[in-house]
């Protein structure tokens, strides 16, 4: 499937607007990044930082996915471009993560965290 600017634009603006009281967090212990709402304690992306890796949560995204029909490798691309984007990193390969574990999100919120909310360029 080929997309437009336009689309990608669309798609982006839905990724800010669902994403907007996510705060990024940068959790030293497993060199990862996360992007979490701490209120309801969900993680929706979490990037490896030593291989540019990045995990996303397919029971919050597959919604997007259907909401814009898109395949799944036009989704993988455009969270790819966006997390780039925002945290000023390359994205080498995504991964849908089907699980519910919010131990992790604990383990990141508990421990001791940079938190960025969304800044550019933080992590250069």
């Amino acid at each position: 499937m080929e997309y437009t600017e336009k689309y990608k634009e669309g798609v982006f603006k839905l990724f800010e607007k669902e994403l907007n009281k996510c705060e990024i967090i940068y959790n030293p212990n497993i060199k990862g990044i996360w992007f979490v709402n701490r209120e309801t304690k969900y993680w929706y992306l979490e990037y490896k930082v030593e291989d540019n890796f990045l995990w996303w949560r397919y029971q919050y995204f597959n919604r997007i996915i259907k909401l814009f029909a898109m395949p799944n490798d036009v989704f993988e691309k455009l969270i790819s471009e966006w997390v780039e984007n925002k945290l000023n990193r390359e994205v080498l390969t995504t991964q849908k993560y089907v699980g519910f574990d919010t131990l992790q999100v604990e383990e990141i919120l508990n421990c001791k965290v940079l938190t960025t909310g969304f800044l550019f360029g933080f992590f250069r």
